[in-house]
């Protein structure tokens, strides 16, 4: 699973897992002794969907954003979007399509 997290890809090197309670993000084993894992709550959490490329008209990509780090966007596929939601217990939605 590849997230882009402040327009870098991440290519395996960024995981993320969630529960009822928040996101949990943690680098790969080789980072991790100068990137400790970060736990944010569902409530600081809120998205926005991205236009795709050009050619593509669906609206598949969500750019997370973080209350207490509004500049640091992460951005997650449609697919990697809905575990979070379902592995959120309903304490976070993604929102709607527009």
């Amino acid at each position: 699973m590849n997230v882009y997290f402040n327009n870098g890809e991440s290519d395996g090197a960024i995981k993320l897992g969630a529960d009822g309670h928040g996101l949990h993000i943690v680098m790969s084993t080789v980072f991790r002794p100068f990137h400790p894992p970060l736990f944010v709550p569902w409530s600081d959490i809120s998205g926005v969907w991205l236009q795709g490329t050009p050619w593509i008209n669906e609206k598949n990509l969500l750019r997370i954003t973080f209350a207490q780090s509004p500049g640091i966007p992460l951005d997650v596929d449609r697919h990697i979007a809905g575990e979070m939601q379902k592995k959120s217990e309903g304490r976070w939605t993604m929102p709607a399509v527009e």
